[in-house]
């Protein structure tokens, strides 16, 4: 299916540092994918941890008012893309003063991208809004530099779609340090195509926050998968063919600092410096989604200063995201089935938890 671009907005400027984005969606339009960018301008104040991902609270897609056709973190929702289609969203991430930080992530409603048979068809309801929160902090960001650009990729020709593919966050925890379970009711109104979670915490591997999970249906008579976490990390990097890249980032750092990867396991980093000192890059550790850098001159030398560079990570579990159960071929049929229910075995650690649900939405939702 061939698929052509039209903007929405472009290079639109927002004065507030605390709003909501809110877009009108084209009537009597089919829409494959729409493309959120978001940015903003690095300030003097550089920080390796955090980036434009964390001014923006959720993404969604709204139908008629209340009905969800999207609804998700940034992070999660770069998760829900790299399941759709395969490679990590382009985000331009960085810490480097007047750098634009930007994140950029498509909003897929098909099983994949281009998908003739799924798309969201706007002639099926009255309004359909795109809305985004955000809070820009204005401690790592310059004020009022928050800008959005949003496009969508609509067919060359009208489609006759079946339906939609829908992708939201049916739960999100923050969890204080206790061990126990944590349990997450699934919805079986719809079938499902894919249930992912999320877990978050900055120096912790996912495995220490949750150490085991079980999924099952109908009151445990079937269950999609009970075992360690750890099995899960094995378990995406079969889907995925191994270890994939992660996002580049730009960053000015010094030895000892620790970056964000923006990958639960993060393996191997690919590291270019900007500039004419010859220098060696190294890491002191990884943990988390964060490393701990070695910075060193050629002689081998602590740098007495920080450097520019290019960062690139290799790993798995990007954004801290976990496939529990993906369907490819058929949907699940969850409407036939009487309950589900995720419980997460958690260790003695504060981290977040966000779970994620892909479901099929046959005609109208």
């Amino acid at each position: 299916m061939q698929l052509i671009p039209q903007y929405l907005v472009k290079e639109r400027s927002y004065t507030s540092d605390t709003g909501v984005i809110q877009i009108e969606l084209p009537k009597n339009e089919q829409i494959s994918m729409i493309m959120v960018e978001i940015d903003a301008t690095v300030s003097s104040t550089l920080d390796t941890q955090n980036s434009i991902l964390h001014c923006v609270s959720k993404i969604e897609v709204l139908l008629d008012g209340s009905g969800v056709a999207y609804s998700m973190t940034p992070e999660s929702g770069s998760y829900q893309a790299l399941l759709t289609a395969g490679h990590v969203p382009p985000h331009s991430l960085g810490d480097l003063q007047y750098f634009q930080d930007t994140i950029r992530i498509p909003i897929y409603f098909g099983r994949y991208p281009g998908d003739p048979d799924y798309l969201l068809d706007t002639a099926r309801y009255s309004n359909c809004v795109l809305q985004i929160p955000y809070v820009l902090d204005t401690t790592d960001f310059d004020t009022t530099t928050l800008d959005a650009t949003v496009y969508y990729l609509r067919p060359l020709e009208k489609v006759s779609p079946r339906g939609f593919i829908r992708a939201r966050t049916i739960s999100e925890i923050s969890r204080s340090a206790a061990t126990g379970f944590i349990t997450v009711d699934v919805p079986t109104g719809l079938p499902w195509r894919s249930v992912f979670f999320r877990c978050y915490d900055w120096d912790k591997h996912i495995y220490e926050d949750v150490t085991d999970v079980k999924f099952e249906i109908d009151d445990g008579r079937l269950r999609l998968f009970d075992g360690r976490t750890e099995e899960l990390y094995t378990l995406e990097k079969l889907h995925f063919g191994g270890d994939y890249p992660g996002n580049v980032l730009e960053s000015q750092a010094g030895q000892g600092d620790a970056m964000a990867t923006y990958m639960g396991a993060a393996r191997n980093f690919a590291m270019t410096k900007s500039g004419a000192l010859p220098d060696i890059f190294g890491t002191v550790s990884k943990r988390g989604q964060r490393v701990v850098l070695a910075l060193h001159d050629d002689d081998g030398n602590n740098q007495a200063t920080n450097q520019n560079f290019y960062f690139q990570p290799t790993g798995s579990a990007y954004m801290g995201g976990l496939i529990l159960a993906h369907f490819a071929d058929e949907p699940f049929p969850a409407p036939k089935h009487s309950d589900a229910v995720i419980e997460y075995t958690a260790g003695n650690n504060d981290f977040v938890l966000e779970t994620n649900l892909v479901e099929v939405v046959e005609g109208v939702l």
